[in-house]
């Protein structure tokens, strides 16, 4: 694997960063399972709560540019457009049909049907992908997106595992592949994990083991939270920490050293506090209904829920501005962590309950008051999402 063992030409190595699909295996990441209506906290979650949660009203709409939004889906994930279609008709959205790209044919219905009806209802009326691949191997995946002759504007990855199973190259090379995409107008979102500051051990806990790819410096990584009656707290399973392979960017400093510098942490044995800090933003993750077979078959829990509740509503945003003539957001991190200051609720809510140890480690990360590794910036309202990426309200038409 990688260039300790792959021979490459002298004449050629000041171009080759790594070699990859020799004899690499990617590990399964981790899937949700079918829930039910007691097993997590929270209210189930439907597209009604989604959207009075988080002020979407009637005009929090897509559809008046070709502007496109996509899923990512691995390891035999397969989607039936029957069951979209069932879910939209039961909760009164518009019907959007997919377009495909790679296999969908595996017979994993689970999480696959939860992206594709979860990035509908947040994204109402956007034009939809479904970007499947068999490996869960981000490098190619990123080339499979740019290699589209006109790719989504914002791409949401619901799958995902400990940064330790993963080799070094190929995480640095898919690194610089998001990066492309960013700097395209592409925004990428990856779910932080479901095993709070996830660990690496099966007994014991070495260390903490943050999710990859939300890691990437240059995606977006979005937690969980859960709603009961209207009030929002940080979910004990939502992934999140410091990265042990990529360093803190500046676009984090400021926000994340107040909170390291405030909060109780746990020994720092466990991470390396000057890593890249996930997540970035949250949104309800716990007891998402979901069709299946056409009819409401059960729950969903996980940031896997979140993260494509989060990207649809980028994905509407990106529709009000390309509406006026201007850009897609693309990467949106540095205007999420600079438009954080003296506001904590500057995103819509700040999320300040909660704590994220992993089953056998000693201690995880509490929420708090701005940034946190439960809850990252918070969860959104669409007006102040609207306010930072400055979608003017008499300018958008609907």
């Amino acid at each position: 694997q990688g260039r300790a063992k792959t021979a490459v030409p002298a004449e050629l190595e000041q171009y080759v960063g790594a070699v990859f699909g020799v004899s690499e295996l990617f590990p399964v990441p981790r899937r949700s399972a079918m829930g039910n209506y007691t097993s997590d906290p929270g209210d189930t979650v439907s597209p009604p709560v989604i959207f009075k949660q988080y002020g979407m009203g009637d005009d929090a709409v897509g559809g008046r540019t070709a502007t496109s939004q996509g899923v990512a889906a691995f390891e035999q994930a397969e989607f039936r457009p029957s069951d979209v279609a069932a879910f939209e008709q039961a909760f009164d959205l518009p019907a959007i049909k997919f377009g495909v790209v790679g296999p969908n044919d595996g017979g994993y219905f689970g999480e696959a049907g939860l992206d594709t009806q979860y990035i509908v209802a947040s994204g109402r009326k956007v034009p939809s992908w479904f970007l499947s691949q068999d490996a869960f191997d981000m490098s190619s995946f990123c080339e499979l997106v740019l290699k589209m002759e006109k790719p989504p504007s914002v791409v949401s990855i619901s799958w995902g595992s400990g940064e330790s199973n993963y080799n070094q190259d190929h995480m640095q090379t898919a690194t610089t592949c998001f990066q492309k995409m960013g700097a395209q107008g592409i925004t990428v979102l990856a779910a932080s994990g479901d095993q709070g500051t996830g660990k690496q051990g099966l007994f014991t806990c070495g260390k903490f083991d943050p999710t990859w790819p939300a890691s990437c410096p240059y995606v977006t990584a979005v937690g969980g939270t859960y709603v009961s009656g209207g009030t929002e707290n940080g979910w004990n399973g939502s992934g999140g920490g410091f990265s042990a392979i990529f360093k803190r960017e500046s676009y984090q400093e400021k926000i994340v050293d107040a909170y390291t510098t405030a909060a109780k942490l746990p020994d720092s044995k466990y991470f390396d506090q000057t890593g890249r800090a996930t997540p970035d933003v949250s949104a309800l993750a716990t007891n998402f209904q979901v069709y299946s077979g056409g009819v409401a078959t059960g729950t969903l829990t996980g940031t896997s829920a979140a993260t494509p509740t989060f990207a649809g509503m980028i994905s509407v945003i990106n529709d009000m501005l390309v509406a006026k003539g201007k850009p897609t957001v693309g990467f949106i991190n540095p205007t999420l962590y600079a438009a954080a200051g003296a506001d904590k609720s500057f995103l819509g809510f700040d999320v300040t309950t909660g704590n994220n140890k992993a089953g056998g480690c000693p201690a995880g990360f509490d929420a708090a008051e701005g940034w946190d590794p439960v809850t990252g910036l918070g969860t959104p309202t669409f007006e102040k999402l609207k306010a930072i990426f400055g979608v003017a309200e008499d300018a958008v038409v609907v």
